[in-house]
């Protein structure tokens, strides 16, 4: 659902590749989403996941991982936005992960 102020957003992919008649190998992936737009201020949340299986020969040793985002994008004008956001990604096999992303966008 996207409206004027309210966005609930869901997606889900599933990679499904046979190798020479072999092995089938699936990957599994998804987000969800929930923003509310105040004036000129939108913030949001968002959890993601994928589970890549690490024998995948065509992706990689991927493996799963999956986590929280939160942030807020602010459009100070009709053709420029602002958004702030920390991530935090739990990762198979490897240390859990924090992050903070600051990205300044312009549209013609």
């Amino acid at each position: 659902y996207q409206g004027a102020d309210l966005e609930l957003l869901s997606e889900f992919a599933l990679l499904q590749h046979r190798v020479d008649g072999g092995a089938t190998y699936r990957s599994p992936a998804g987000y969800a989403h929930v923003s509310r737009r105040f004036g000129q201020v939108r913030p949001y949340a968002r959890y993601e996941f994928i589970d890549v299986d690490p024998s995948t020969p065509l992706i990689g040793a991927t493996g799963r991982s999956h986590g929280p985002s939160a942030g807020v994008r602010i459009d100070p004008g009709a053709f420029t936005a602002v958004k702030v956001q920390y991530d935090r990604r739990v990762r198979q096999g490897l240390e859990t992960t924090n992050g903070l992303t600051v990205q300044l966008a312009f549209t013609f």
